[in-house]
């Protein structure tokens, strides 16, 4: 007898609460950024940006474009590095969120996951992700 497939449980994330609705989700990596923004704000609320200045100022444009006032950032290297101190710069408030936290959450994650994710209540809790900070100069 044939051992059954095993299929991911896919996440749902819709019907959940929304706790911070100016909230953005960002996935870094070292050749792209995944953002999402709330589906309101934008015809394309998860767009990717390559990881050169000019695109990473692109980036933040549109966060304002969109009136994000907020974003969790998950990245696992130190390329969060400059988009911090961009959305420093530009009055919104970055969060940097351990990606061995996001790895505990049960379902497929993909990038496009990893950027919606962070704007639902049962991901977004404070207790649910750790936030690093940043120590001013």
């Amino acid at each position: 007898m044939p051992t059954p497939t095993r299929r991911p449980k896919k996440l749902q994330l819709d019907g959940l609460p929304t706790i911070l609705p100016n909230a953005a989700g960002m996935d870094i990596g070292t050749e792209e950024i995944v953002v999402a923004v709330p589906p309101d704000r934008a015809p394309e609320p998860v767009r990717a940006f390559p990881t050169f200045t000019p695109d990473l100022h692109a980036l933040v444009g549109w966060l304002v474009a969109c009136g994000i006032d907020t974003v969790a950032m998950e990245s696992t290297g130190v390329y969060w590095i400059p988009i911090y101190e961009l959305l420093e710069a530009h009055g919104i408030t970055p969060y940097l969120v351990n990606a061995r936290h996001v790895k505990t959450v049960p379902g497929r994650k993909s990038d496009r996951w990893c950027a919606i994710a962070p704007r639902s209540s049962s991901i977004a809790r404070p207790t649910s992700y750790t936030c690093s900070a940043r120590s001013s100069k």
